[in-house]
């Protein structure tokens, strides 16, 4: 009886268990979906917010000096990405009102949509004052290159001062709290797994003694070499201890790992948010230059920090980013204080080697690939711990119902002999 009832214990602690580490594993999973769509969130807009200032001071795309169309080129680019921001921040604001339901992050999403929808009025507003603007070049529409009307500009700096004063710093917050959600998450679905594997082996090594003894005073009792009933009783036992016991404990390091490799993921892309701000200050200081030189160096210290959290791993983004911003001859420096608005609006908008477009992406592209190869270590931990878990929704109650089964065959023939 006594056997019987701690094998019926170890079944009922090592389901409970599982259960929860399931359940810890599907709350990193989801927290994890959160927090990659608010990081992208501020990604994208702060990028929106750049290619919208961009459009407006590429006007028609016509050279301020020459009046060639030198910058359609650059304004057909700059218009791509704008709508491709659109489509993109639409995205992840319409996921993020699915996913945040059951969260407390839900007020804070509706807030964006909102400011969302206010900021893309007057930003269009700013773009279409820009092409609807009288042109001093014949047979043209539209403010020249460089030469925004400044309606355009009054419009853009409402649009951008609700972005950089509201809509930024409420996507970054939602970014953090996200953030540390999922930190949360993977600790507890850490600590679940290895309080479910204390309590299994606990319990386990409670029913293998006791199943143990019970062989053995059978053995004794009826003068038996072994009761092969109860002694695959016992070594049933034995293999649901020590298998669910290995697997709770890797389940719980693969949880852990998973939040750490979901942590260097996110610095990543932090480091790519920062620096599109960066670039978008870059092209809002050409169109309102008094007010935004504070704005851009801000934005490049927090890039210089963040490249820096990267460690080795950066090491190429880092030095693909000096061609940049590095005084004097980097493409900032070279944009911010020329004199030459030709040559400043190429350098800033253009997309051949050497300018900082063209540079830009190729210092990009070396975050892309460390960020692809961090969330690819994310998945892979997230897929050990799922391997982990896997067959145990059914497995305890398999070996510990054949244990049953084995232990009453080998009790009862005893206990008719007895008597």
């Amino acid at each position: 009886m006594a056997a019987g009832l701690a094998i019926g214990a170890l079944l009922a602690v090592t389901a409970t268990a599982f259960t929860a580490a399931r359940d810890g594993t599907a709350s990193v999973a989801r927290r994890a979906a959160i927090a990659s769509d608010c990081a992208d969130l501020y990604f994208s807009l702060a990028d929106l917010d750049a290619e919208a200032a961009r459009l407006v001071l590429l006007g028609n795309g016509a050279d301020p000096v020459s009046g060639a169309l030198d910058h359609t080129g650059d304004q057909l680019a700059a218009l791509t990405a704008y709508n491709q921001r659109t489509s993109q921040v639409d995205a992840d604001l319409l996921r993020l009102v699915g996913q945040t339901g059951d969260y407390g992050e839900g007020t804070s999403v509706a807030a964006l949509t909102a400011g969302v929808t206010k900021y893309h009025q007057t930003a269009d507003a700013a773009i279409a004052l820009d092409e609807a603007a009288p042109s001093a070049l014949p047979d043209t529409m539209g403010a020249s290159s460089g030469q925004p009307a400044d309606a355009a500009i009054g419009y853009y700096a409402r649009a951008t001062t609700l972005m950089q004063s509201s809509l930024l710093p409420e996507a970054r917050a939602l970014r953090d709290e996200t953030s540390n959600a999922l930190s949360g998450a993977a600790s507890r679905a850490h600590l679940a797994a290895i309080v479910g594997a204390g309590a299994a082996g606990a319990v386990g090594l409670a029913a293998v003694m006791t199943t143990s003894r019970l062989h053995r005073r059978l053995r004794l009792l009826f003068r038996r070499t072994v009761n092969p009933g109860v002694f695959v009783a016992v070594l049933l036992t034995l293999g649901l201890t020590l298998s669910g016991l290995w697997a709770l404990v890797a389940a719980a390091e693969d949880a852990s790992s998973a939040g750490a490799r979901f942590a260097d993921f996110l610095a990543v892309t932090r480091t790519r948010a920062a620096s599109y701000d960066v670039d978008g200050a870059v092209t809002r200081h050409l169109l309102m230059p008094d007010t935004t030189k504070e704005q851009l160096t801000k934005a490049l210290s927090v890039v210089a920090a963040e490249l820096a959290g990267l460690g080795p791993a950066g090491g190429q983004a880092t030095s693909r980013w000096k061609p940049i911003a590095q005084e004097p001859r980097g493409d900032i420096p070279a944009i911010i204080g020329g004199s030459d608005l030709s040559a400043v609006l190429a350098r800033d908008t253009g997309t051949a080697r050497g300018e900082e477009a063209f540079d830009f992406y190729y210092y990009d592209s070396a975050l892309v690939t460390l960020s692809d190869g961090r969330l690819a270590a994310f998945d892979s931990a997230m897929a050990a711990a799922r391997s982990d878990e896997s067959g145990w929704s059914w497995l305890p109650w398999l070996l510990a119902g054949v244990a049953l089964v084995a232990l009453g065959l080998g009790v009862r023939p005893r206990l008719a002999e007895y008597r």
